[in-house]
């Protein structure tokens, strides 16, 4: 019974004690900022400045954290990069909000809160980093934050000036203040979308963002990427249609805009809108990358390996660019040329399940069919299996004398329409 009973009180001292040690890694931050509102500024336009300003003001201080990371540190990241990885990876929470009265003035308190995971939180910026889209993105909302703050600092000084103003100067004031705090309330909206994990939420909060702002480019942009992702292209030309007309010098719009062209089939219209987005920035890797392949899927292997090659060259981790270039090689039999960009795709991103798939029949080209098979086994474990996998796995099976293994897979080919391997098979005599 003695036994039993120091046995129990173990396990709760070591609970405890692991309790302490994951809570001491969750560091709370909590910031209040009072915001007074007089004049022409309408309350609701003084909470939503209160609202951002106290985010953003546990969010800076939850940086401090990001910038100590050896990610951060070895990234040569700007301040304003901090903020929008903080924004990024961190979610923050309203814990109260509520008007106050101070002498003749009136006001509205918000408190917010920031959690930060310490055990997670170098993981999830990593993730965050390798990210470009989503990094460019949250650079763009923090930019424009930035740039509605410093105007409504701005209305603040005009509001206190313009106390014996005209009417039509107050009511342009409070008009331009109504403009601004929307632009906030839509940035939010389109910030709420990016971390929604529910897809008919995230179009919903994307739809709210548009329609409080209509004007707002990245928030079409981002609907249209939705709309893209989930195969309805009529939809997202329409949203990219939008921002490149409110941003007609835009390069990444029409690079975008090439991409949803190419998935309808419209190779030339593809190829238009890339070269408008070089014609706009001449260094962007990622226009010059998806017209390679515009002309890899119309046979042009030379003219896609130029530009393959010159994506290469403004990016040499532009891990897309190594993976076509190899796919280009393959195309022409240039094998050795080939298999050096899968190797090199591969390093880059180990999880490419399709620079396995083209590097395994480079290798089963090549006659190296145990190579080929590691790589037809990656191929199945990422889910990525064809008929042709187990086809060519096969016969690489065959040709190494395992002959049970070669048939079963000879046979799943031919079950996914794939059927050469068990032909040859049944010729030499096996798989009867």
């Amino acid at each position: 019974m003695r036994i039993r009973y120091l046995t129990l009180l173990l396990v709760l001292m070591v609970g405890l004690c692991f309790g302490d040690l994951a809570y001491a890694q969750i560091k709370t931050i909590t910031k209040t900022i009072r915001q007074p509102f007089g004049g022409v500024q309408s309350p609701e336009d003084a909470r939503i400045t209160a609202l951002t300003r106290a985010k953003r003001s546990a969010l800076e201080q939850a940086g401090t954290y990001i910038e100590s990371l050896t990610e951060v540190r070895d990234g040569m990241l700007e301040s304003d990069d901090i903020m929008a990885i903080a924004a990024g990876v961190l979610s923050t929470e309203i814990l109260k909000e509520k008007k106050y009265v101070e002498g003749d003035s009136f006001g509205i308190e918000v408190t917010a809160l920031v959690r930060v995971d310490q055990s997670v939180l170098e993981q999830r910026v990593k993730a965050f980093l390798e990210d470009r889209r989503a990094l460019e993105n949250y650079r763009e909302l923090e930019k424009r934050q930035v740039e509605l703050l410093k105007r409504i600092k701005r209305l603040e000084a005009d509001n206190e000036n313009l106390k014996n103003g005209s009417n039509e100067q107050r009511q342009g004031l409070k008009e331009e203040y109504t403009q601004v705090t929307e632009g906030l309330v839509a940035s939010d909206w389109l910030s709420k979308g990016w971390s929604a994990r529910d897809s008919n939420q995230e179009l919903e909060y994307y739809n709210k963002a548009i329609a409080t702002d209509p004007e707002y480019a990245l928030a079409y942009y981002s609907r249209a990427f939705y709309y893209q992702i989930n195969d309805q292209f009529h939809k997202s030309l329409r949203d990219i249609n939008r921002v490149i007309e409110l941003e007609p010098e835009n390069a990444e719009a029409y690079r975008f805009r090439g991409d949803v062209y190419k998935l309808m089939d419209q190779p030339q219209n593809a190829i238009r809108d890339y070269d408008k987005s070089i014609e706009l920035n001449p260094d962007y890797y990622r226009a010059y990358s998806d017209r390679g392949t515009v002309y890899l899927n119309n046979g042009q292997f030379e003219i896609a390996i130029q530009d393959y090659t010159k994506a290469i060259a403004l990016d040499p981790e532009y891990e897309s660019a190594y993976y076509y270039r190899g796919e280009s090689y393959s195309a022409m039999g240039r094998n050795r040329k080939a298999l050096a960009d899968y190797n090199k795709a591969i390093a880059l991103d180990s999880e490419d399940g399709f620079a396995y798939y083209g590097r395994g029949n480079v290798y089963f080209e090549m006659d190296e069919h145990r190579k080929a098979v590691e790589d037809y086994n990656k191929v199945i474990a990422f889910g990525l299996a064809d008929g042709w996998v187990y086809n060519n796995r096969g016969i690489s099976y065959f040709s190494l004398g395992d002959y049970d293994n070669a048939c079963r897979d000879a046979e799943k080919g031919a079950e996914l329409g794939v059927g050469t391997a068990l032909k040859l098979l049944r010729e030499e005599g096996e798989c009867r």
